[in-house]
């Protein structure tokens, strides 16, 4: 099932992208608007992929995976920061 197009969208731009869009949208036998709506779309979910997606070479994955499966010692001080922490802060 198809969701109802209920929302707008608009923009202003020139006449020459106007025509650059009307052009490529004709090529692909699409209406402007669903050519628009198409790119943009596509383009979002790509954003949004790239924003939630960490990279790591060869050497960082190894050196990650090396971390979770055998980490370090916690520092003492970090130990006495985190009893002072608990001390000071009410859990909430």
């Amino acid at each position: 099932m198809t969701e109802a197009k209920t929302e707008r969208i608009e923009a202003r731009t020139s006449p020459a992208v106007r025509e650059l869009i009307e052009k490529a949208a004709k090529l692909e036998g699409r209406s402007i608007s669903d050519f628009i709506i198409s790119l943009a779309s596509a383009g979002a979910r790509k954003t949004i992929l790239e924003f939630n997606t960490i990279a790591l070479s060869e050497d960082d994955q190894a050196a990650f995976a090396e971390s979770l499966i055998n980490p370090k010692p916690v520092p003492n001080a970090l130990k006495r920061a985190k009893e002072r922490h608990a001390k000071l802060i009410e859990p909430s």
